[in-house]
């Protein structure tokens, strides 16, 4: 579908605005959009960051038995394309 980085990016913005105005449950549906763009894209980094965002909101809803899974899936994704950001998820 040829979305291209501007759009996830935006999502992920929108993702940490409302995680940042303690409205979870918004961040973590844009966190997944941004998931979906990222993998239509093969965009790796993207993935990973839009795991590791969504991984934290999720903790941040005590939802920790999900987000577990979640941030270890960006920590597979980082450690794959050797991104300094693997050591933060780690």
């Amino acid at each position: 579908m040829g979305y291209g980085h501007g759009p996830q990016t935006a999502l992920g913005s929108r993702g940490t605005a409302y995680a940042d105005l303690d409205e979870v449950a918004n961040a973590i549906d844009h966190y997944e959009q941004r998931l979906v763009i990222a993998r239509e894209i093969d965009d790796r980094r993207g993935e990973g960051t839009a795991l590791f965002d969504m991984s934290v909101a999720l903790d941040r809803q005590d939802e920790t038995a999900r987000a577990i899974p979640v941030a270890e899936q960006a920590l597979r994704i980082f450690q794959q394309i050797q991104d300094p950001n693997a050591a933060r998820v780690q």
